[in-house]
């Protein structure tokens, strides 16, 4: 799958993780390495962008109204805090 991240300019940390391995087919939550900027989450589920589907717990956690299955992937990109 391409990625593709643009800017207009200016200077950011863009970071993304791959979630995957926190899939069990039960957790909704999830846990980044790196404090995010809340504005800044997207969560990406088999490659598509989430909707309307996240909330944010703290600056590193954040929960979809669905646990993903087994087998599925859940990706992240965010700006660092």
């Amino acid at each position: 799958m391409a990625r593709f991240i643009f800017t207009t300019g200016g200077s950011f940390n863009m970071e993304f993780e791959d979630l995957t391995s926190q899939v069990d087919g039960d957790t909704a939550i999830f846990t980044v390495n790196v404090a995010f900027k809340a504005i800044s989450l997207g969560v990406y589920y088999n490659g598509q962008l989430q909707t309307g589907q996240v909330t944010i717990i703290n600056t590193t956690q954040f929960q979809l109204n669905f646990s993903p299955a087994v087998g599925t992937y859940v990706e992240v990109v965010y700006s660092r805090l």
